[in-house]
């Protein structure tokens, strides 16, 4: 992680910084977001370890944001990490494109951040307005990924940017 500038994200980075608090929901994957420097170093370590690599096509990946330059998972048996390539040096410009704050966190090998620790850690978020369409609408696959993690507890509201 160090040695590539990378930060892990996404629901494992939620669960470290609601540590106190009990979570049941599932880890079903883990995010790590790397710079566009580091994605053959990346996909060549975890394919040194047994992983298969296997690319996301782009249209479809679940990663949709303009700074995000392409994604693959690394799968062995039931673990998958999906390596996020941000689009340029800066691993953690893809983060603030996520549909609401409460996902807005990443760690280190030193540092956890969260850009809204006290609102996440009363399990409320923000929609992003950026995530939403030119209608003000969430698209279905957002909607998705807002119901999923209401339906873990939290209550999102409007940034009222939109």
């Amino acid at each position: 992680m160090h040695t590539s500038n990378a930060v892990i994200s996404g629901s494992s980075t939620l669960r470290l910084i609601l540590a106190v608090v009990d979570t049941t929901w599932p880890i079903s994957d883990l995010d790590i977001y790397i710079p566009l420097s580091s994605g053959p170093s990346a996909t060549e370590f975890f394919h040194r370890f047994g992983y298969d690599i296997i690319p996301y096509p782009r249209p479809k990946s679940k990663y949709g944001s303009k700074k995000v330059r392409s994604v693959v998972a690394a799968v062995k048996g039931s673990h998958k990490v999906d390596i996020v390539l941000s689009c340029d040096g800066r691993p953690i410009l893809p983060i603030f494109q996520f549909h609401s704050t409460i996902v807005m966190n990443y760690f280190t090998p030193t540092t956890i951040f969260s850009a809204y620790p006290a609102l996440t850690l009363q399990f409320k978020g923000l929609i992003n307005p950026m995530a939403c369409t030119h209608h003000h609408m969430l698209p279905p696959r957002t909607l998705r990924a807002v119901t999923k993690y209401a339906n873990r507890g939290f209550e999102f509201a409007s940034s009222g940017l939109t």
